[in-house]
């Protein structure tokens, strides 16, 4: 492997330092650091003890175990169930190639809780399998920051487990704090736990860490929404729809936004681009039909009763059905989905504490009683 890197002044175009390496790609890890460092000294930035030891120490890797796993983390990042099967490969190819290769058993953690968020599996099924690949992770290389990310991930969306999330989102955050993940999934785990305030900072500093990440600008709208900027959110939102059309959480995001702004011919249009995307056919029927007898509240309600019916033989999250319910305006059968979705330690409960959909139902007091057992609400 040849690299060549060169500082030059914008202004003038003109070189300041310029130098070449040569390496073996087994050295890819320890070679980026090392040019880190020299271009640190040349521009004369000083680096925290920390960064210098971080950056002083780099394992060999495996070339084909580091492409696949470069490759199954492009593949997560879009979180369709194609896609997350295809970094599932990936991360499996990586640990073929190199079986102590703890990235790979954080990227198989995190494909596991992508498949559990995105409600493609039940709590049931995924968690044995994600818990067993962190903790193989952490076992193999516990100074990894992507390994303390994962943990932090478990601890927000699996266990409820608010201190030992912040705990470990900092600790990623500290090992390498040019890793944008973790910035912007604690941005996320913030605004849950109800500090939008210190969750902006994080999140402005992921998206200049990776400003090209749509998952990041998806997160990003996220956040938005729970401060309940809809315009802002609808501007970013539909700027990604435009590069990412089928991109899930853009999707989501938006017909909640067309929602909480009560532009429902546009929130229905987004509800079946997403159902088109998913290939869910039964779903667009539904919609059209409910339409067709009610309107956009009906829509909703008869894609909700389908979803009930399939959950008889299929996994079907119970978030979803809720939260159907809930732009059809009908608050107990809601509030019975949401209890369920507790129940079932449905991945996407902890977004009950700001997701603005649920702001007709944060005075019932059944809704206040499961964000006391999630302590979420004191």
């Amino acid at each position: 492997m040849r690299v060549t890197a060169q500082l030059i002044k914008p202004a003038t175009e003109a070189q300041l330092w310029a130098h070449s390496y040569e390496r073996d790609l087994r050295d890819v890890l320890s070679l980026q650091n090392e040019i880190v460092s020299a271009i640190t000294r040349e521009v004369k930035v000083r680096l925290s003890p920390q960064e210098e030891t971080r950056l002083a120490s780099a394992r060999q890797v495996n070339p084909e175990a580091y492409d696949a796993y470069l490759k199954g983390r492009f593949s997560w990042y879009k979180l369709s169930r194609q896609d997350l099967d295809s970094a599932l490969e990936d991360f499996t190819l990586a640990l073929e190639k190199d079986p102590e290769y703890a990235l790979a058993y954080a990227g198989i953690a995190m494909v596991w809780q992508g498949y559990m968020q995105q409600g493609f599996l039940s709590y049931e099924e995924g968690t044995p399998k994600l818990k067993a690949a962190a903790l193989k992770a952490l076992e193999l290389d516990n100074t990894l920051s992507e390994v303390h990310f994962t943990l932090a991930i478990i601890s927000t969306w699996v266990d409820w487990d608010w201190l030992g999330a912040e705990r470990a989102f900092r600790r990623a955050i500290e090992l390498n704090p040019m890793y944008p993940d973790p910035r912007i999934y604690y941005a996320h785990f913030l605004d849950i736990t109800g500090r939008p305030k210190e969750a902006m900072p994080q999140a402005d500093r992921a998206l200049d860490l990776d400003p090209l990440n749509t998952l990041f600008q998806g997160i990003y709208a996220m956040h938005l929404m729970c401060s309940r900027r809809y315009d802002d959110a609808v501007a970013l939102l539909r700027k990604i729809l435009s590069h990412s059309p089928n991109d899930a959480i853009a999707l989501s995001t938006l017909r909640s936004a067309y929602h909480m702004k009560r532009m429902y011919k546009e929130a229905l249009e987004i509800w079946k681009a997403s159902y088109a995307a998913k290939g869910d056919r039964e779903a667009e029927d539904a919609l059209a039909r409910g339409f067709a007898e009610a309107g956009y509240r009906g829509a909703l309600r008869r894609v909700a009763e389908t979803l009930v019916a399939r959950s008889r033989t299929t996994y079907v999250t119970p978030w979803q059905i809720a939260t159907l319910y809930t732009r059809a305006g009908m608050n107990k059968e809601a509030i019975d989905w949401l209890e369920k979705a507790y129940q079932a330690k449905d991945l996407n409960m902890p977004y009950l504490s700001v997701d603005p959909i649920f702001d007709d139902l944060r005075n019932e007091p059944r809704f206040q009683d499961i964000l006391r057992w999630m302590k979420l609400l004191k």
